[in-house]
């Protein structure tokens, strides 16, 4: 009978814990976004604005199911500075700002894929 194929493990490295400054430096956030201070405030947020303004302007019903900051600033956690959006608009804005922005490498801007989001509309 065959000996069963020895298969090649590669050593895995220990992960090093990044602690929470680190990871603030890196991602720009003042507040993880898996964080319970973020989720009340996501929470606050949507249940003052349970609607997509964006789509209630264009006569639909939407419900607001992410949180955008207005500045583009991820750092600026200020409530004025935090509204509710439907994720085909936070994706669409979202999308806009990483157009705008210049690659650092190159000095030219960045390209970006279509959006694909969905969403479940009702005319009133």
């Amino acid at each position: 009978m065959p000996e069963a194929i020895r298969t090649h493990k590669p050593r895995t490295m220990p992960t090093v814990s990044k602690t929470l400054s680190e990871r603030r430096r890196e991602t720009g956030r003042t507040l993880a976004l898996n964080g319970a201070a973020w989720r009340r405030l996501r929470a606050s947020v949507l249940s003052e604005q349970p609607l997509c303004p964006r789509c209630q302007e264009a006569g639909y019903l939407v419900s607001a199911n992410e949180v955008d900051h207005i500045d583009g600033d991820a750092t600026n956690n200020e409530r004025s500075n935090l509204e509710g959006l439907c994720k085909l608009h936070h994706s669409q804005k979202t999308g806009r700002q990483v157009q705008q922005q210049k690659s650092p490498a190159t000095g030219e801007r960045e390209p970006t894929g279509k959006s694909h989001a969905h969403r479940r509309i009702y005319r009133f």
